[in-house]
């Protein structure tokens, strides 16, 4: 009898044994099981954003050179055409009093159907100039496109008429040297301003961008004028 009995102990302390081992097998699979989902779930969150950071640049590229000219968002907020300089402010009309300039008061070389023309479309520069710089400064507005249009196909007249002048011979008006030192590193500087500015803007520094945008509507109006009255 005790014999039995000790062999029913000796097989229940097996099977508790056995039981203790199926157990810890079977939370140490649960451990290793939830590991490696943690560890797959890790590696899938850094590989995305790892995707993100490389995406980034491209989508910041393809937004500077393919979608610029469509943009209507403003890099400034909406408080910021109350906080911008009255010589900021004033200097987009540069362009229309250089128009009116070449109307009304043109040296001999500029009396000419281009010229009138040219001139016609500088005085509208000023006006647009004006609602994009500063009428809808940090809000989003269509003036954005149409100021940006606008002002690249003048300035690519402005250089065209400008080869046209330097070529012109029939109304006897020979380029002095001084007008080309005037007008050509002008238009340069303006193109390093304008650069500047929109470097600025794009920073979202706002004093920096009106001084520099300041310089060019300065630049090509007055280099401009000086050829015009001269």
């Amino acid at each position: 009898m005790r014999a039995l009995i000790n062999l029913r102990l000796f097989y229940l302390i097996q099977l508790k044994k056995k039981i203790k081992l199926s157990r810890n097998c079977f939370l140490r699979k649960v451990r290793e099981d939830r590991l490696s989902h943690f560890i797959f779930d890790y590696e899938k969150m850094a590989l995305s954003e790892m995707n993100v950071e490389l995406m980034e640049p491209v989508v910041a590229k393809d937004r500077n050179f393919f979608s610029r000219f469509i943009e209507i968002e403003s890099n400034f907020p909406k408080t910021a055409r109350d906080e911008t300089w009255v010589c900021y402010r004033l200097s987009s009309f540069t362009f229309t009093v250089a128009g009116f300039l070449l109307l009304f008061w043109p040296e001999n070389c500029h009396e000419s159907n281009v010229a009138t023309v040219f001139g016609c479309l500088l005085v509208f520069q000023g006006p647009i100039s004006y609602l994009n710089d500063q009428h809808t400064l940090g809000h989003a507005s269509i003036w954005r496109i149409i100021d940006r249009v606008y002002a690249t196909a003048l300035t690519l007249f402005c250089i065209c008429y400008a080869i046209m002048f330097t070529r012109e011979a029939e109304l006897d008006c020979a380029v002095r040297i001084d007008q080309h030192l005037i007008w050509w590193p002008g238009l340069v500087l303006g193109l390093i301003f304008f650069k500047c500015s929109t470097s600025a803007a794009t920073a979202k520094d706002l004093k920096t961008f009106q001084f520099y945008h300041i310089l060019w509507h300065l630049s090509l109006p007055l280099a401009g004028s000086y050829i015009i009255l001269t």
